[in-house]
């Protein structure tokens, strides 16, 4: 084993073991975007994916853990510092559906005129954290649209329309006259989230919405009673602190988990974070962030379920990973990704 393949090895054991420092971390990134040293490392790493590749399974051993968690949070941080950004333009980045266009365009007109609504929107791969009016606080994520009724204390409510995927940190708020505490709105293409004070992940995609409740406890009100086979029979369903729920009003399937499977957060943190998801998803949900297009030849690879954790960084970093990930090379070709399984 020679000098540089001993030196990448070592980085990428402590990587695994989350032992690296910082400046480790960063040597090891910059050193898999060489093409000559990624290679390298995944030739030394092919015992470790044919051990893998015998489990239904997998886990890959290349694990984008924690890895120095607080490294992460902080970087994560950094790159979504406070911003209460007015009159921003939105330009649309890709074609919603007619569903969700629908839906958000009767949200609108039913509230009053889009003049009382603010908009805020994210390109690909940027995460932008704004600050309501009302003292609540929002994380975007990439390729993301936020509408807030700023007359929220004509109407007595507080409302937002969201497309993407977001993270709320709802604060309690009283009405000056009555007392009572001012409701807060989360309205999807399938569901209105009610709460008052509390946090949630929401993530409405690809016909259909996933909500991950942090702390607290809100109540959904599903655009279409779930189908006759859910667990679920009501058009209204009360979450508590740690549990995760997965709806789509065109199909009426509902999922519920008393984890966050659905929905989950760890995108604050600064990691893509997988359990037992086949390729294909991961694949959409890089799509949903980055905008970038895949295309793969051995379909075989998108049936794979995998575990693992994947930085939530620049995309070059990202492409080197899925590429330890999947076994596979990505190319890119006409403004496609294709993706070939490694010979």
């Amino acid at each position: 084993m020679d000098a540089r393949l001993q030196h990448i090895t070592r980085l990428y054991e402590k990587f695994k073991e989350c032992s690296a420092s910082e400046a480790e971390i960063d040597e090891f990134f910059d050193l898999i975007k060489n093409p000559e040293n990624l290679e390298i490392l995944k030739n030394s790493m092919s015992e470790e994916w044919e051990e893998s590749s015998r489990s239904s399974v997998q886990r890959s051993p290349l694990i984008w853990e924690d890895i120095q968690l607080q490294i992460r949070r902080k970087k994560a941080l950094e790159r979504k510092k406070v911003l209460e950004r007015r009159d921003l333009r939105y330009k649309w980045t890709a074609a919603a559906s007619i569903l969700i266009l629908i839906v958000l365009a009767m949200v609108i007109f039913l509230s009053g005129s889009s003049d009382s609504y603010e908009t805020y929107a994210t390109g690909y791969g940027q995460v932008e954290k704004i600050v309501l009016d009302d003292g609540s606080q929002v994380t975007l994520n990439a390729n993301s649209m936020l509408k807030w009724n700023r007359n929220w204390n004509e109407v007595g409510k507080r409302q937002v329309v969201l497309e993407g995927e977001a993270f709320f940190d709802v604060v309690t708020i009283g009405d000056d006259v009555s007392g009572e505490k001012v409701g807060f709105e989360v309205v999807t293409a399938d569901l209105t989230i009610q709460v008052t004070g509390t946090s949630f992940n929401v993530k409405s995609r690809t016909s259909k919405t996933d909500v991950f409740l942090q702390t607290g406890q809100v109540i959904l009100d599903l655009n279409e009673k779930p189908a006759p086979d859910s667990k679920e029979t009501s058009e209204r369903i009360i979450m508590n602190t740690g549990e995760s729920v997965s709806y789509s009003a065109v199909t009426q399937s509902l999922e519920k988990s008393q984890s966050d499977q659905y929905g989950n957060a760890s995108w604050m943190a600064g990691t893509f974070m997988f359990s037992k998801m086949p390729v294909y998803e991961i694949l959409q949900s890089l799509e949903e962030i980055y905008g970038v297009s895949f295309e793969v030849k051995d379909q075989s690879i998108l049936e794979r379920q995998l575990t693992t954790n994947l930085p939530y960084s620049d995309w070059p970093i990202v492409e080197s990973g899925l590429e330890l990930l999947l076994q596979a090379d990505l190319i890119s070709v006409d403004g496609k990704i294709i993706i070939n399984k490694k010979e």
